[in-house]
């Protein structure tokens, strides 16, 4: 009898455990989505700046391929 009793306790605990497990990988997704809206407002800002900016700005990779260019290059 004493083994339903000891297998009732493990089952709560975790059912326990998943519940806390659970509510902290919501609470990191909350943060992770936060933190991915920041990124993408912020990126959106630099890009606003350096298409508006009078100069021309690229960025190439090592094999001369165009990874970025700003509005005055494009034109």
């Amino acid at each position: 009898m004493w083994f339903f009793g000891a297998l009732a306790l493990v089952t709560l605990v975790l059912v326990v455990w998943n519940g806390l497990l659970r509510a902290r990988v919501q609470a990191r997704t909350r943060e992770l989505s936060t933190t991915l809206d920041a990124l993408r407002e912020s990126e959106h800002k630099l890009l606003s700046i350096l298409d508006n900016v009078d100069a021309y700005i690229y960025l190439k990779d090592t094999a001369g391929r165009y990874l970025f260019a700003n509005e005055k290059v494009r034109q």
